[in-house]
């Protein structure tokens, strides 16, 4: 499943509820962003917030009715949530190293095999857990519920696979494409 939309339009994968995202609490950066990322600065007030709120609610009922079918066909379901970050670091990551791949997981739901079929495959790089991205996307009506609902966020410094402009791809695109097939494949 491909969120159609920008991060900033909505963030699929943060809690629905505001007071539950920590990154909500903290930074204004829950499912609406109202801050930008790359400079602290408001990105834009919240009149639209109840109107945008319904294409995060239609991805989560999706996402929903997808998980419940593997488990009806199953009996288990793995997401692998993948995503690609910046190189810059953020204003709320000043401090942080960044590494080249990122691995999270939610401690109930993570399946620890693919979390080290991961790490092998990405062996010759930087691999950080949990840091500075926590956690990974479990849909809403399974999290902290259903533990045969498993998932497993991969994310990649786009330093790895773009040129500097963020558009072009560069050599490594085709390596990096094969390593998460690799894993894709590891699951078959």
């Amino acid at each position: 499943m491909k969120n159609k939309y920008s991060r900033l339009f909505f963030d699929p994968e943060r809690f629905g509820d505001d007071n539950q995202e920590e990154m909500y609490v903290k930074f204004r950066l829950g499912w609406f962003y109202e801050n930008a990322i790359l400079k602290k600065k408001p990105l834009r007030d919240s009149i639209n917030k109840n109107k945008i709120r319904k294409y995060f609610d239609e991805h989560h009922w999706l996402l929903n009715a997808k998980t419940k079918q593997k488990l009806d066909m199953f009996g288990e379901c793995t997401i692998i949530d993948c995503h690609s970050f910046s190189n810059k670091r953020y204003w709320f990551h000043e401090d942080i190293l960044l590494p080249d791949i990122c691995i999270g997981f939610e401690k109930n739901h993570v399946d620890e095999k693919l979390v080290a079929i991961i790490k092998n495959e990405f062996k010759e790089y930087s691999v950080s857990i949990n840091k500075p991205y926590v956690g990974s996307l479990v849909p809403t009506n399974y999290w902290g519920k259903d533990f045969r609902v498993k998932s497993v966020m991969i994310e990649i410094n786009k330093k790895l696979y773009l040129e500097s402009d963020n558009i072009t791809k560069n050599n490594n695109f085709f390596l990096i494409k094969e390593k998460i097939e690799n894993i894709l494949k590891s699951l078959i």
